[in-house]
C-alpha cells in the first residue's frame, strides 16, 4: 500500500469519525430539547387549564368543564386527561389515539421517549375542587426527531 493510499484511508476514517460524532451530538441535543419542550408544554397546559376549569368546578357546572377539557386537549400532544372531582369522586377521562404513521417501527423501538405525567389539584381559594392528571404523548417528539434525523 502506497503512502498516498494510507493517507487517503486515514483521512477518510477521521472524516467518518468526525461526522459520526457530530451526528450523535446533534441527535442527542435535539432529543433533549424535544423532551424539555414536552415537559414545559405539559406544565403550561396544566396550569392554564386549572385556571380555566376552577370557576366551572366551583359552580358544579360539569358540562362546561367537560367542554373546556375537550376544547383544550383536542390535539395529538396528549394521550390521556383525567379529572377527578374530590367531593363526589366523579371522573372525566379522555383518551386520545396514539398512532404514528410516517415513522418506522425500528426507529421507535431504538429511540425511547417517555410519556410525561403531571398531576395538580385544582382549587378555588382554599377549597380543593378536583385533581387533574394529564399524560403527554411523545408522538410529536418522535416526528420532529425523525425529521431531524
Amino acid at each position: 500500500m502506497t503512502l498516498y493510499r494510507q493517507l487517503l484511508l486515514w483521512m477518510l476514517v477521521v472524516l467518518f469519525l468526525l461526522i459520526s460524532a457530530v451526528f450523535t451530538i446533534q441527535f442527542n441535543t435535539t432529543k433533549s430539547y424535544l423532551i424539555e419542550q414536552q415537559s414545559t408544554e405539559l406544565n403550561n397546559v396544566v396550569n392554564s387549564i386549572g385556571f380555566a376549569l376552577s370557576p366551572y368546578l366551583k359552580e358544579k357546572d360539569f358540562i362546561s368543564a367537560e367542554s373546556v377539557i375537550n376544547a383544550t386537549f383536542d390535539s395529538g400532544y396528549y394521550s390521556q386527561v383525567k379529572l377527578t372531582l374530590l367531593d363526589s369522586n366523579k371522573e372525566i377521562i379522555r383518551q386520545y389515539p396514539q398512532r404514528i404513521n410516517n415513522i418506522p417501527d425500528w426507529f421507535q423501538s431504538l429511540i425511547h421517549i417517555e410519556a410525561m405525567t403531571q398531576t395538580t389539584t385544582l382549587t378555588s381559594g382554599w377549597l380543593q375542587l378536583a385533581n387533574l392528571t394529564v399524560i403527554s404523548s411523545p408522538i410529536s417528539a418522535y416526528i420532529q426527531l425523525w425529521k431531524a434525523t
